[in-house]
């Protein structure tokens, strides 16, 4: 009985040890067979499984956090219970721990996830460490410990649907000059034709003709500019000092911003900073940037020129006029080919430097407005 008692004791206070995390608990040994000596085989055996799990478990984490998409599990009252190191730098944070401070990206964001089914998708657009992103969300759910949470994946999709557009307008305006092209040179032809007859010929008809031949060398000249959007230069990326270039810029920008009364502005942080880009693309990018924003702002404001780098390296050049901001319905086709909204623009320019900064591998876009008073700013972004 007193045998029995103490096995009983010593079984108990070695399960108490394991419920407690507690894997030095030994207990005498007088023979490979006594009954100590099987409680540490046990104590040893768990002990083993013990360290096993925490291996794997930092292999597993090691894991995730190499990934470049995000990953965050929250629970069902939204505190963050993981969050690897990709989902902070996507939402460009150092740390989240409840999904309140997503607001920060998107105001109903909290919001969309807490009531988001397993299998849901859906895309959330944002500024993160002062650039647009647009991220696609994907929910699952898992139950651990009979508590049930929400695995949020996030890829940043913003430079695929950039791609997917730009290589659509390319592609129709390759077509469009294509058509129009041919139909342009017959009549460019007649007309020039029918001008060298003899004198004879009608004044009346020569006039038309005359007419005619105008419209169609504009119409040629019209479609010669919009070739561009479809045939870009292949760049020649080297180390660019951006204080340099934006006092260039500057320079070249001054005689029609003195015209307008605006004065320019450049801050470079720091002072020191490089990006690796085509430096002759860079510079038409922003002249096109830059003149826009004089142009959108009232006499006696100022442009300026802001160019940092992020903590991922990434460099960004942005152009800030505090005209009236943009309507929303404009907003959407900024960058669409043709779309303009001055009397004598040709609706190329924007689109035509977003092809330009895709060619070196950069982004081009314009920030969310995120008060009334904010001022318009064009981000151009070097990875």
């Amino acid at each position: 009985m007193t045998w029995r008692w103490f096995s009983s004791r010593k079984l108990e206070l070695l399960i108490e040890a394991i419920e407690n995390g507690d894997t030095t608990i030994r207990f005498p040994v007088r023979g490979t067979k006594s009954v100590n000596a099987m409680l540490n085989r046990i104590n040893a055996m768990l002990s083993r499984m013990r360290r096993d799990a925490a291996e794997r478990e930092r292999y597993y984490e090691l894991i995730v956090d190499s990934v470049e998409s995000g990953i965050m599990v929250v629970d069902a009252k939204g505190y963050v219970v993981r969050c690897n190191d990709a989902a902070c730098r996507l939402f460009g944070m150092e740390t989240v721990t409840h999904l309140k401070r997503l607001a920060e990206f998107e105001a109903s964001l909290p919001q969309k996830i807490l009531e988001a089914a397993p299998g849901a998708r859906f895309i959330s657009t944002g500024v993160a460490s002062g650039r647009s992103m647009s991220l696609s969300l994907r929910i699952s759910n898992i139950t651990l410990r009979g508590e049930t949470l929400k695995i949020v994946s996030i890829t940043n999709i913003g430079s695929e649907l950039d791609d997917c557009e730009i290589d659509s307008w390319q592609r129709l305006t390759r077509v469009m000059t294509h058509e129009i092209m041919n139909f342009a040179a017959p009549i460019k032809s007649l007309s020039e034709t029918l001008l060298s007859l003899p004198d004879k010929d009608s004044e009346t008809i020569r006039a038309g003709l005359s007419t005619i031949n105008e419209a169609s060398a504009q119409l040629s000249r019209f479609i010669s500019s919009y070739r561009r959007l479809s045939t870009v230069a292949v760049p020649s990326p080297e180390l660019v000092e951006i204080e340099p270039l934006l006092r260039h810029l500057s320079t070249l920008s001054s005689g029609f911003a003195e015209s307008r009364n605006v004065k320019i502005n450049d801050k470079v942080t720091p002072s020191s900073l490089i990006a690796y880009c085509d430096r002759d693309m860079t510079t038409g990018i922003l002249v096109n940037l830059v003149r826009n924003a004089i142009e959108a702002s009232p006499e006696g404001e100022t442009v300026t020129l802001d160019a940092s780098s992020d903590t991922d390296g990434a460099v960004t050049i942005m152009v800030i006029n505090h005209g009236e901001q943009i309507p929303e319905e404009i907003q959407r086709q900024l960058f669409v080919p043709f779309f303009t909204t001055k009397k004598s623009g040709n609706g190329i320019g924007l689109p035509y430097s977003r092809t330009l900064a895709k060619a070196q591998g950069a982004t081009l876009r314009l920030l969310p407005y995120t008060t009334q008073t904010s001022p318009t700013v064009f981000a151009l972004t070097f990875s």
